[in-house]
């Protein structure tokens, strides 16, 4: 590490002294005061206060207010605005009242401006970006204390006001890291609004700008002569140098930008501030139906780099789906960097993942980090008077209840509960987990199925629940290890009816409402008392499992005759399986991401061999056998997106010797009933496929809303899916399917979607309906 490199360390860590210390220790008083235009009087919102000598620096609030801790006097302030000469304000001790700084105005004086050919904001952009490449070959990362204030609305009624310091971290090639240290709310209510949270500092000199997982093309992005349409229309001065104000829009409707201005510094071309608004309303996922932010930064050199100084968003939130109203939700952010430093290197685990903000473990005791942050910006008369005014007996659900005439019926949540870091003490027990499911063999099989954390890293669940056709109790106990780190375990013991076939994803939940209202019991069942324990290993995104299994497997009858709620049918006999003992030894690898949900291409597999070997440990079975799914998605339009376009690939494969039971073979899905998923035949209903080897290829292309914008309509509820599936199973006879199909994706913003699939070789069309999650989220699955 070199001399410059150790000063800013050293640098960072005498700051970092300085806040523990605690403001007795450094701090010789907090400067407050007001900045004001010298002819009006009028406040000047966005001036910048800094403290001559040291990285602290603050800018005046929207009434011209500012409070900067000052660590030692004498010292000097030096006071900044675009279209006004600058001024040094020395201070030979604490002052006991407010500090009024008035600043003349600085007319520039230019002949007229003559446009002809090239727009003259077009060669200016064009030395901008000459010199952003310039300072950027010489710094590669960069730091500052960041202190963010975040007011939500309803309407114009102010339901919660956060604040929080952290740390936030920039690296070349790699955006922004923001750690949040300290935090505290007013109420301090244990919600957390669901669709609108404090937006990490972003750097508007970086490439691209992440907001709520779209990526924007930045207007000082290397390529932005070309993305975007620079037009000069204004200039200022600023301590008698030109300052030019440059309006920016995307050259393409479709291209995911900004629309706003920049006021570059005519002899550095540096920029110093910059307002803008994404060209795209709808940022994130449904239901939010659309969100507008208008948001301004303003920087200032450290070190040979631009770095933000002040960042300040303003915008609103309208959600909810067909039939279900809910009030808008306005929001006001303003953050105040300071204690910049360049060159000092991160840590690692920063940047491993694609992250932006997290929270320090620590947050909840960081409180002290309060008293003493140069960053902090005072509250505005508004502000105050909205904080004096706010109710604190309601709850932030209350305040934005639902209407329309489904909104008893189709209501969404609005808030959760924010919970702890999950290094900070044991998590809450969650008792209320349903342990529920209809079928020809249980009948209704009610219970519950706890969550209990006994230690950090240990957790228990029992199950238990009654099966009212055979008048028995199904149970499980399961025991999990899974500590920081690379290792984790578990082991239980359960006598419950399990599904015949193994690789089934439907949920037994949703497969037995489709029974109870009167379509064909899905699953075929047997008994099985088992004991297991299993031991994983983690190396990156890899986990390697390795367990052991004891089981005990006998045929199930049918038990119920109930014939169907909405249609009647009388339910097959349940078959009989090959019974007796088995003993297995199962080794699992999986590896990638297994919520496919990571920008750009994502990949996930799961691979699982198991053997048994006649008559060791009692088994009365001998055989070996292996399964694997492979899942991958690539972006194809609008890849900037949170949600872009994209095509979906999933293989799954498997076989087994001449042994395996018929309870452990494979199975190829169809459709239950009304109901499809995915992974699964939807031009069918019949039977699924029970076989000894099988391969299967099911494609989708998700276009979202690509194709409704291509066309000029902007974003609409038209979400479009082409999808299709082919597959062979070999179980003494061949089976061949080939399908494809047409979706309506979440219609009228509907976490479902509705198919249209037909065979290949036939044309016989089938219409199910697919759910986007909902039996996770009702029964934490």
């Amino acid at each position: 590490m070199n001399s410059r490199k150790v000063t800013r360390v050293l640098l960072l860590f005498l700051a970092g002294f300085a806040l523990q210390a605690g403001p007795s220790a450094w701090a010789q008083g907090v400067v407050r005061g007001t900045v004001t235009d010298s002819d009006s009087g009028l406040p000047l919102i966005g001036a910048t206060i800094q403290l001559e000598g040291t990285l602290e620096g603050t800018v005046t609030n929207t009434d011209g207010r500012f409070s900067l801790p000052v660590t030692a006097f004498p010292s000097t302030l030096r006071v900044r605005h675009i279209g006004y000469r600058s001024r040094s304000v020395f201070l030979q001790r604490a002052p006991r009242s407010d500090v009024s700084i008035q600043l003349d105005p600085d007319p520039v004086q230019l002949g007229e401006l003559v446009v002809s050919g090239e727009d003259p904001g077009v060669g200016i952009m064009r030395q901008v970006l000459e010199a952003k490449a310039a300072w950027r070959d010489s710094v590669s990362t960069s730091y500052a204390e960041v202190y963010t204030r975040f007011m939500l609305y309803r309407e114009f009624d102010l339901v919660q006001v956060e604040e929080s310091i952290g740390s936030s971290w920039w690296k070349a090639r790699d955006s922004v890291r923001e750690v949040v240290r300290a935090r505290r709310l007013k109420p301090d209510r244990r919600e957390r609004f669901l669709y609108q949270r404090p937006l990490p500092v972003p750097n508007f000199y970086d490439d691209d700008v992440v907001l709520e997982g779209t990526s924007f093309r930045s207007p000082l992005h290397p390529q932005a002569l070309s993305a975007y349409v620079f037009r000069l229309t204004e200039q200022r001065s600023r301590d008698g140098r030109v300052i030019h104000d440059i309006a920016f829009s995307p050259s393409s409707v479709s291209m995911a930008g900004f629309v706003g201005t920049l006021a570059v510094e005519d002899s550095t071309f540096d920029v110093l501030s910059i307002t803008a608004r994404p060209t795209v309303d709808r940022i994130g996922p449904p239901p939010v139906l659309e969100r507008t932010v208008r948001m301004e930064q303003r920087f200032v050199r450290r070190g040979g780099a631009m770095l933000p100084l002040f960042f300040a968003a303003e915008g609103w939130v309208r959600f909810g789906r067909a039939g279900v109203d809910y009030p808008r939700a306005r929001y006001r952010q303003v953050s105040g960097l300071s204690l910049h430093a360049t060159e000092v290197p991160p840590q690692d685990s920063l940047f491993a993942s694609t992250r932006i903000q997290r929270d320090d473990p620590a947050v909840e005791a960081g409180a002290w980090l309060f008293d003493w942050n140069p960053g902090m910006i005072p509250l505005s008369e508004e502000e105050a008077e909205d904080i004096r005014t706010m109710r604190e007996d309601r709850s932030v659900a209350a305040f934005f209840r639902p209407e329309g005439m489904l909104a008893q019926y189709a209501a969404i949540p609005v808030s959760e509960i924010r919970q702890l870091p999950p290094e900070i003490g044991v998590p809450d027990p969650e008792w209320l987990k349903p342990w529920v499911w209809f079928n020809r063999v249980d009948g209704w099989h009610i219970g519950l199925r706890p969550l209990i954390p006994l230690t950090r890293s240990v957790t228990f669940r029992p199950a238990l629940a009654f099966d009212e056709a055979p008048d028995r109790f199904s149970w499980s106990n399961t025991l999990e290890w899974a500590p920081p780190g690379r290792l984790s375990a578990n082991a239980g013991v359960e006598r419950v009816s399990a599904i015949s076939g193994v690789g089934s994803r439907y949920d037994r939940f949703l497969a037995g409402l489709a029974t109870y209202a009167g379509y064909d019991d899905y699953f075929d069942y047997y008994d099985r008392a088992r004991r297991w324990g299993t031991l994983g290993v983690r190396l990156g995104g890899v986990t390697l499992e390795a367990g052991a299994s004891h089981e005990e497997h006998r045929s199930l009858s049918k038990e119920d005759d109930y014939e169907g709620w909405l249609r009647k049918n009388v339910q097959r006999e349940n078959p009989p399986i090959d019974e007796g003992t088995l003993a297995a030894a199962t080794v699992r690898l999986r590896a990638g991401d297994v919520e496919m949900k990571r920008p750009g291409l994502s990949a996930y597999a799961d691979l699982v061999a198991e053997g048994a070997q006649r008559d060791l440990a009692g088994s009365d079975f001998g055989f070996g056998r292996w399964q694997g799914a492979v899942s991958v998605r690539i972006p194809t339009l609008m890849r900037r997106r949170a949600i872009p376009a994209f095509l979906r690939l999933d293989v799954v494969a498997g076989g087994g010797s001449e042994g395996v039971p018929v309870q452990r073979r494979g199975v190829l899905d169809v459709a239950t009933g009304p109901v499809a998923q995915a992974v699964a035949f939807r031009s069918r209903r019949d039977a699924r496929v029970v076989a000894r080897r099988w391969l299967a290829v099911f494609w989708e292309h998700d276009f979202g809303s690509a194709l409704a914008e291509r066309m000029g309509f902007g974003e609409t509820n038209l979400g479009i899916v082409v999808f299709g599936a082919h597959g062979t199973a070999w179980h003494g006879e061949t089976t061949r399917r080939d399908e494809v199909g047409l979706a309506w994706s979440k219609p009228f913003n509907l976490p479902f979607r509705i198919n249209l699939a037909s065979r290949l070789n036939t044309f016989e069309p089938l219409v199910t309906v697919e759910y986007y999650g909902l039996v996770g989220k009702l029964f934490g699955r």
